[in-house]
């Protein structure tokens, strides 16, 4: 329900403000499946801004995603990480499984929620 409520109007503000909403639907899509993640949960955000709670430790989406995941597995546990090395962890993550891949285009977006 947080989620639902506060989250995702946040996250579609952020979107909308920087172009990133196609404005020919009736409530407005993105090009973008986008992962919000909690201390204790994963939830994906669809395209329509639909939100479907993950059961697994960390999920990814996109070109890549299995070598992320890979990646991922290998580090181990992170909850003791601070936020600035989960960004460089998550940055190398993406560099690692993206690096030779035609179909990756420029739309990556870490955006923090306090």
């Amino acid at each position: 329900d947080y989620v639902t409520r506060v989250i995702v109007p946040a996250i579609y503000n952020y979107m909308n403000t920087n172009h990133r909403i196609n404005t020919g639907e009736e409530n407005g899509t993105m090009n973008s499946i986008i992962l919000y993640a909690t201390k204790d949960r994963i939830f994906e955000i669809g395209e329509d801004f639909s939100v479907i709670e993950n059961e697994d430790s960390y999920l990814t989406i996109g070109c890549g995603n299995t070598k992320i995941i890979g990646y991922m597995a290998s580090i181990g546990d992170t909850s003791h990480y601070s936020k600035k090395d989960i960004t460089v962890l998550l940055e190398n993550a993406i560099k690692r499984a993206c690096d030779k891949d035609a179909f990756i285009n420029d739309k990556i977006d870490f955006v923090y929620i306090n």
